[in-house]
């Protein structure tokens, strides 16, 4: 089928356009319109019923105070009240049906006119005497059925006539006739418009007044089925489109009455109510019509016209395909928008014949590169099926590239059979939903040698989605995936060497680390040997010279005593002069002091002398067989010599219980304790408590060591015992101590385990087992 052509589409384009403009702006006036006439007509409708409703009001209130005023006036004596009903003719007008006295146990008293069958009647159930009764007010009853000869529908007003003490002796009655031409008869024969009808009706919904007749007295519209109406039942006033009960959209107006519970209420059809507005619409669309073929007439005539010469241009491409040479150029003299595409039309040309030259030449130059990167390509025309194969493929595929290219099945045939289902699949899976494949598989040449290939293939398709070509590349890939498997088998090698060499250096690092203690805690203790047998040479001598002087002491003691004696009874007053130069050199008093100053004397020596002994015996290298200890003297060994880092920072408290002899290197042990005893105290900031707890459970020695201190945060507490991990400020740790603890411990065949919550302090557990086996758990062997 022939596409249209330029004229035609702007033809067209232009004509849907300007109708499309003009319907529119007609649409929205129509609319704009509309609204605005139906709003109009709303008011008005709802303006009649408003006046209406007020002249009805009025007319009930003027009704309701004559009888008022007459009540004030009216004798109760029937006679009497006969004549004065009968000389009321103002009243007469107004009640046009009747005037009645009526005593309140329902019987007439007097009635004009008269008629005397009414006299018989009694009517005391009726609603209008009882209410009346109730209230003590006058009332305006709903239309009602008279009992008078003629039956006719009659509406009752009633009015209280009071005695001199406020009771009520009477109740003076006046009757309209709602069928009779007065104010509410003229309501069922009034129209708005040609359909439209005015009502009234009670606030529970019965009809009061109604062009159908029939509807009078009647609560025949069900809740729910006009909702406008329902509104007006709740106290609406106003106007809106509701479906009344007839099923009739309608146009509805309500007003609600002042001197009774009444509703007057105004129904038009809306086809009556908006004939002015389905008549604009008529004339609009006949309007929009007329406008449209004006203007497709105006438009085709005009894009015959400009269109011309772009025919011609048309025309000449058209015929290209039997041009040559300089006839293939457009000759048009135009300035315009025309003659700007014919030049540019020649460009293209022009262009064209220098952009075939350059493809031949990159075709040339892609055939090289294709053979430099032992690349081929092939592609397949659809739906014919013809073919071709580039020099480079059938190189690398080994077919004769002077021959036909081959088949589907002979190009299968050339894949490896463990690789061939695959393949297909592959290829056939991304060919039927028209997407493209990137796969690696091997060739097996006509000459059996077998050649890794990276194979990618793409459908092309047409502007309507049909299959139109499929374009695929073959690349052999053999060397290069060897070198990428030899170079991958090296970075392999190198990758384990570097593992082993990084694990190399760590364990290298720990053991420097560990040597580098050792070192020092074996220079401490040559230091601490040195300073300890320094120490014990003068110790000796003080000890043994504190303890002879205590022995001269005595005798020098012993000695005064007896010279005493002996001046006493000799001398005479050289002796009272001796005695009170005694008294004032406090010669007593020394001789009493001196034993508790060589005690404490004798005391500072020993335990000077404790000092060094734990000192010597912490300092001494564990280099021999472990030897039964008592794990409880290691302690306390140790708390001696780090009590100056913890007497002036906590309260060390004591809890231990009985433990057997343990088989260990008592100095490494006591190393252990020293680091956690310090780290203990370190970890108390001001003031806190230290306790060292020591018990013995089923074959185990577990030494606890805790501390009320800082705490250790929980992503610490997985790395505590590596090798340079330490939470310390720099400088103040080297990270070693808690590795070397736990190596330590390791070492004797133990664990230990840390407690924290930060903020709580911490808890080390040391456990040793018990054994009575010699041997030693050495884990550096």
């Amino acid at each position: 089928m022939r596409s249209w052509g330029l004229q035609a589409r702007l033809t067209t384009t232009l004509c849907l356009l300007v109708v499309g403009v003009l319907s529119l702006l007609g649409w929205a006036a129509l609319r704009y319109f509309e609204k605005e006439i139906a709003r109009t007509i709303a008011a008005h409708q709802y303006a009649l019923v408003e006046a209406l409703a007020a002249e009805i009001d009025d007319k009930l209130y003027l009704a309701q105070r004559g009888l008022m005023a007459m009540a004030r006036e009216v004798p109760i004596d029937p006679g009497a009240a006969q004549a004065f009903l009968e000389y009321q003719p103002f009243a007469h007008s107004v009640f046009e049906h009747a005037l009645a006295l009526m005593s309140p146990d329902g019987r007439l008293l007097a009635l004009h006119p008269g008629e005397e069958a009414m006299f018989t009647q009694d009517f005391s159930e009726r609603e209008y005497l009882r209410e009346t009764l109730r209230t003590a007010r006058p009332y305006v009853s709903k239309p009602f059925v008279s009992k008078r000869e003629y039956a006719p529908l009659i509406l009752m007003l009633t009015a209280p006539v009071f005695d001199e003490q406020g009771r009520i002796r009477a109740v003076l009655l006046g009757s309209l006739d709602v069928t009779h031409d007065n104010f509410l008869g003229k309501l069922s024969r009034t129209r708005i418009g040609r359909t439209g009808y005015v009502y009234l009706f009670a606030a529970d919904r019965t009809m009061i007044m109604h062009p159908d007749s029939s509807r009078i007295m009647q609560q025949d519209v069900p809740l729910g089925v006009n909702p406008l109406f329902d509104r007006a039942v709740e106290g609406f006033e106003g106007s809106g489109e509701t479906v009344n009960s007839r099923g009739i959209h309608m146009l509805a107006s309500y007003k609600q009455l002042i001197m009774t519970d009444w509703v007057l209420g105004a129904s038009t059809p809306l086809e009556d109510a908006y004939a002015a507005v389905y008549q604009a619409r008529q004339a609009l669309l006949v309007a929009v019509a007329v406008s449209a073929l004006v203007t497709v007439v105006l438009v085709c005539g005009c894009t015959q016209r400009l269109t011309a010469p772009l025919r011609r241009l048309t025309e000449h491409v058209r015929a290209m395909g039997e041009k040559q040479g300089e006839a293939r150029f457009f000759q048009c003299g135009r300035g315009d928008e025309i003659g700007t595409l014919a030049r540019a039309f020649n460009d293209l040309i022009a262009e064209l014949d220098h952009e075939a030259e350059a493809l031949q030449d990159s075709e040339t130059l892609l055939a090289e590169a294709q053979s430099m990167a032992h690349m081929g390509h092939w592609q397949v025309d659809l739906p014919g099926g013809r073919s071709h194969w580039s020099e480079e493929l059938a190189r690398i595929t080994g077919f004769q590239a002077q021959r036909p290219p081959p088949t589907r099945e002979e190009f299968f045939a050339l894949i490896h059979p463990e690789d061939l289902p695959w393949v297909r699949e592959t290829a056939e899976e991304a060919f039927r939903s028209g997407g493209r494949f990137v796969i690696e598989h091997r060739l097996v040449r006509p000459d059996g040698e077998v050649r890794l290939v990276h194979s990618q293939a793409e459908m092309f398709r047409d502007a309507a989605g049909r299959p139109r070509r499929i374009f695929g590349t073959v690349q052999d890939v053999t060397e290069r995936k060897q070198v990428e498997v030899q170079l991958q088998d090296l970075l392999a090698a190198m990758a384990a060497k570097n593992q082993q060499l990084e694990q190399a250096y760590q364990e290298l690092q720990a053991t420097q680390a560990y040597v580098r203690q050792q070192e020092k805690m074996a220079g401490i203790g040559q230091l601490a040997a040195g300073v300890a047998h320094e120490i014990n040479n003068p110790l000796g001598y003080i000890s043994s010279n504190l303890a002879t002087l205590d022995k001269y002491l005595e005798r020098l003691g012993e000695f005064v005593e007896n010279q005493d004696a002996l001046l006493k009874e000799g001398l005479g007053q050289a002796h009272l002069e001796l005695e009170s130069r005694r008294k004032a050199l406090k010669i007593g008093a020394i001789l009493e002091d001196i034993p508790h100053l060589l005690a404490e004397s004798r005391e500072g020596a020993a335990r000077v002398k404790k000092i060094v002994q734990d000192l010597k015996s912490f300092s001494r290298v564990d280099e021999g067989e472990p030897v039964v200890a008592d794990l409880v003297q290691v302690l306390e060994s140790t708390i001696n010599i780090v009590w100056n880092e913890i007497k002036y920072k906590a309260e060390l408290v004591r809890d231990y219980a009985e433990l057997p002899p343990l088989r260990c290197h008592p100095q490494q042990l006591g190393q252990v304790f020293m680091n956690l005893l310090v780290n203990a105290a370190q970890a108390i900031d001001k003031q806190g408590t230290i306790r060292v707890s020591a018990r013995s459970a089923r074959g185990w020695i577990w030494v606890d060591v805790s501390d009320t201190g800082a705490g250790i945060a929980p992503e610490h507490l997985g790395r505590l015992f590596e090798p340079f991990f330490t939470t310390k400020e720099v400088g103040k740790g080297t990270g070693l101590g808690l590795s070397i603890a736990y190596e330590i411990v390791q070492k004797h065949g133990g664990e230990i385990r840390v407690a924290s919550q930060p903020g709580q302090g911490a808890t080390f557990s040391v456990g040793l087992p018990q054994t009575d086996d010699v041997s030693f758990h050495d884990s550096s062997n």
